[in-house]
This record gives structure tokens, sequence and C-alpha cells, in this order.
């Protein structure tokens, strides 16, 4: 990886780590579809965990095509501590694997992996600004 490219990859992991993310979601629709359309889904599903959560939610959303030309998603979800895994997976029409975030970092990067190629790809939807970590509320 080129040292630009690193640096862009460099600069959403810095910003990401800043959150307290509570989910880390892998998502492929059901049928192909374009990002547009993904993106309105993944919107569905968090506008619904923020209705079972009963506040504001934030997320960060970076749409990807896969070897096989297939679009699925990687996305982050932050403020919903409380929300099972499965409360979160209900609102996905298609294969999802869904887990709690135990290590920030491994998600963070992994979600960001195709920054330097595709991150005009990348989205942060919902009041993120409320899931800063404390040492960032400090400064």
């Amino acid at each position: 990886m080129s040292a630009p490219s690193q640096h862009i990859r460099d600069g959403w992991v810095e910003f990401l780590l800043r959150h307290r993310w509570s989910h880390s979601l892998h998502l492929t629709a059901q049928s192909p579809s374009s990002k547009a359309s993904l993106e309105q889904q993944f919107r569905r599903l968090f506008w619904g965990c923020e209705r079972v959560a009963k506040r504001h939610l934030g997320a960060f959303l970076a749409l990807e095509r896969g070897a096989a030309g297939h679009l699925h998603c990687h996305a982050l979800l932050a403020g919903a501590d409380d929300l099972t895994v499965r409360a979160v997976q209900e609102g996905w029409k298609g294969h999802s694997r869904i887990h709690r975030v135990d290590c920030p970092e491994a998600v963070v990067r992994y979600a960001t992996k195709w920054a330097p190629v595709n991150s005009e790809d990348y989205l942060l939807v919902g009041r993120l600004d409320r899931y800063r970590c404390s040492s960032d509320e400090e400064n």
C-alpha cells in the first residue's frame, strides 16, 4: 500500500476509534442491488434499531463490491449496547454476520480495509457525535 493510500486509511481508523462501537455488521442483500438500494436497506435496519433502542444511534457504513462483483457492506453501530445481536439482525433481509464489539481496533481496521480505493462509499449515519470515547470528551 502506498504512503498516500495508507494515510487515507489511517485517517479513517483514527476517526472511528474515537467512538464507542457496540456492534459490527457484515451484511449482504438477498439479491444483488445497487449501492443506493443497499444503503437504503441498511438505513431501514438502522431506523429499526433506533425504534427498539428508543433513542438516536450512530453508525459507520462501508459499501463494498466483493471479488465476484456482489455488493455487501460492513457497518459499525454505536449506542446500541443494550440491543441483542438478534434484535439488530431482525431488521435485515439477506445474509448477515453481526457481533458485539470486543476489540474496537480490529473491527475498525476490517471495516476500512478498502479505504484507499473505496472511501467515497463510506458513510456516517445518525447521531455519532453522542458516542465519542470519554478521553475525547475531556479534550
